[in-house]
């Protein structure tokens, strides 16, 4: 209040405003209560601020000045997840208890759920493109994101009709050809209930191997797994019980064959 009279006196005027000592730019009188400044560059931590007009001195308040975030991790390494976001990871830091927003590249809308000075907890926004994204911190301190500190979004995976070999014994162990997209680093390959094992994704993300467990007579689903999702094939692999011969007829013939 009080800026200036109601006169009309010091409208337009620069007021010298300090913040702990350092002068600011700006300050000019454009009306009885309201003075817009630019903060100067300080040290950081709480610095006086006062306000000094032709009638007098207004001090009472404080400014705080931020250090400039810095990240040094994240958490899990080399975090990857889903287009659709949802994915949990921690970015780990200095400097980050002021955390208003952190962005996946351009993609904004990240959840954020703990913040403290050395890390935030944060959710992986919807994302329409996959790859490896720049994470941006937004403090009060100022904006920062570092080439290291990345999150890899994964799309899901496609399959194609049919695996090879269709078919295989009860007990398993057969080594099945899987063909379809974004099949790299599976996570799981299910025939029907039961999880396979030596899951094995080409690097072109076009082939892989899993291997079958047991199981019983009859067709089941197959179910591809990565961190970018999940996609069934319905009916694509047949369990087939072991032959048994229960006659032969006739059980006896001459000894040149025939």
């Amino acid at each position: 209040t009080n800026f200036y009279d109601r006169t009309g006196e010091f409208p337009g005027v620069t007021l010298p405003i300090t913040f702990g000592g350092v002068a600011s730019t700006g300050g000019i009188i454009t009306n009885t209560s309201s003075v817009t400044v630019y903060s100067p560059s300080n040290i950081a931590g709480a610095t006086s601020f006062y306000l000094n007009t032709p009638t007098g001195t207004a001090s009472g308040f404080t400014f705080t000045y931020i250090s400039l975030p810095t990240l040094t991790a994240v958490s899990p390494a080399g975090p990857s997840g889903p287009l659709g976001g949802g994915t949990i990871l921690q970015i780990i830091g200095t400097n980050l208890a002021t955390t208003s927003a952190i962005t996946m590249g351009s993609i904004i809308g990240a959840t954020l759920t703990l913040i403290t000075d050395t890390g935030v907890t944060m959710t992986s926004p919807v994302s329409t493109t996959a790859g490896s994204k720049i994470i941006q911190v937004t403090t009060a301190g100022g904006v920062t994101s570092s080439t290291t500190i990345t999150f890899t979004y994964v799309a899901p995976p496609t399959l194609q009709s049919p695996v090879s070999p269709a078919a295989g014994p009860l007990g398993g162990g057969t080594v099945v050809g899987i063909t379809g997209t974004n099949l790299q680093n599976p996570t799981f390959v299910y025939f029907g209930n039961t999880a396979g094992t030596a899951l094995v994704g080409n690097s072109s993300g076009v082939t892989a191997n899993a291997t079958t467990p047991a199981g019983s007579p009859g067709t089941v689903n197959v179910g591809y797994y990565t961190v970018g999702g999940g996609v069934t094939l319905t009916g694509a692999f047949t369990y087939v019980a072991a032959p048994i011969i229960t006659s032969i007829t006739p059980n006896r013939g001459p000894t040149g064959g025939g």
